[in-house]
């Protein structure tokens, strides 16, 4: 829905000093970039290594708790993005720090699966908007995904053993293959970036190897890359240079904005409703001549095959 744009004529509208809160340093700067495109004004930055306060001034949170005895004079206005968060500590710190006069939450999945979503709205205040996905298909701000679901042959006997259960999944060669041939027929038939996720770091590792051997070229984003390197990664694939994107849910699921991921890989299963729609939400963006496309992973594992089934009704709702 553009929750960044929104926020920006909001607060121009508002005409209060604005400190804008984020968790990475990718959306330190998105946001900044976005302030410029849209305000024509340069934002002040607060976090990796900078420090400076303008109308508009955007911190990791990190950074601005270590700076919570000046900071609260200066602004009228906070804004959270991905307000989902407010219930963490660290974000629980900062936000009380402040005696503003606005409070503007902003989220994609303003619900948490630990229990704690009605702290989200006893920091921020009740929930003011909510933009219904169908407004975002008719509108054009979002696109209508094709959802692909692949039956597998992976066999396991569960035991209760999760962690042993996501290591065979992982490491099953059949399954491995199936996807690959998968990513290798989307490929060669569709323009666009593919994205390939996994909550595995070992896993994107195995099927970036076995893509290669069959001569398709991908990037992999894990934690495990610098933080330099993975600027430099997101920039390349912005610049449509990576036709094959393989990260961890953890780094693709929140603020990163590309519209030209256009064909979703769930390779793992994500249980949490919140944290799918995130994911899926990577490929939505419109394009130039872009059909948005979901593989999901469907195996014959009792417990897989449930969370498969609440992945299809999430689908089946827009």
């Amino acid at each position: 829905s553009g929750k960044t744009v929104i926020a920006l004529a909001v607060i121009a509208k508002r005409r209060q000093p604005t400190l804008v809160l984020v968790h990475t340093k990718e959306l330190l700067y998105q946001w900044a970039e976005r302030a410029r495109t849209f305000l024509g004004v340069e934002a002040g930055l607060i976090g990796d290594g900078n420090f400076s306060l303008a109308p508009i001034t955007i911190a990791i949170v990190n950074s601005a708790r270590n700076r919570l005895s000046e900071l609260p004079a200066h602004f009228g206005q906070l804004c959270v993005d991905e307000c989902h968060r407010v219930p963490a500590s660290l974000f629980t710190e900062v936000v009380t720090a402040f005696d503003c006069r606005y409070l503007l939450g902003l989220s994609a999945t303003a619900f948490r699966r630990d229990g704690l979503t009605k702290l989200i709205y006893m920091y921020l205040g009740d929930r003011a908007f909510k933009v219904e996905n169908l407004d975002l298909h008719e509108s054009g701000a979002i696109l209508k995904p094709e959802f692909i679901q692949r039956a597998t042959e992976f066999r396991y006997v569960y035991r209760g053993n999760y962690q042993a259960l996501m290591k065979a999944l992982c490491g099953n060669a059949a399954r491995n293959q199936l996807i690959a041939a998968d990513i290798l027929k989307e490929r060669a038939s569709s323009p666009g970036t593919i994205l390939v996720v996994s909550d595995r770091v070992k896993h994107c590792e195995e099927l970036a190897a076995l893509l290669k051997k069959q001569g398709c070229p991908s990037a992999v984003l894990t934690g495990k890359l610098p933080a330099e390197q993975r600027a430099a990664l997101v920039d390349s694939i912005r610049q449509g240079e990576v036709k094959v994107l393989i990260s961890t849910v953890q780094l693709i699921g929140e603020g990163f904005d590309c519209p030209d991921l256009a064909t979703l890989f769930l390779t793992t299963p994500i249980k949490f409703t919140g944290r799918l729609l995130q994911v899926v939400g990577r490929v939505l963006r419109p394009a130039h001549d872009k059909q948005a496309k979901v593989y999901d992973y469907i195996d014959p594992v009792g417990v897989l095959s449930s969370s498969a089934q609440s992945r299809w009704l999430t689908f089946q709702q827009g």
